[in-house]
């Protein structure tokens, strides 16, 4: 497979917004950013293959860092779901998770990108 590169027109909230959500409104968030995975990459089947995955957030503000993987669950999820990544457990992913303020020129965004990995 050849990598893969992402750029969703959305943003991830932080972890706080999901913890406090009504279950239903944290349903329609998780189809919501399985919908946008979808629109971005399409679907494939699954290739038992281990991959590593960089997720980048991009916004006008900065959250904590540690909230960062949590509000990306679904997105995570999502990647899974459609086939992009076989398993998001450590044995078949790697996935690292960093965010930046957006530039003046920009607009707020998430960046994926997943890779072929061989492993430890």
């Amino acid at each position: 497979m050849e990598d893969l590169h992402l750029c969703i027109d959305e943003v991830t909230p932080s972890q706080n917004p999901w913890e406090r959500m009504h279950w239903t409104k944290r349903s329609e968030a998780r189809d919501f950013w399985f919908w946008l995975v979808r629109e971005a990459a399409g679907t494939r089947p699954a290739e038992r293959s281990k991959k590593r995955v960089r997720i980048v957030r991009i916004a006008k503000r900065l959250i904590d860092d540690q909230n960062v993987p949590a509000g990306c669950k679904y997105l995570v999820d999502a990647l899974q779901t459609y086939g992009h990544i076989y398993r998001d457990s450590r044995t078949w992913t790697r996935i690292t998770f960093d965010q930046r303020k957006c530039g003046s020129d920009e607009k707020p965004h998430m960046e994926v990108t997943v890779t072929e990995w061989a492993g430890d």
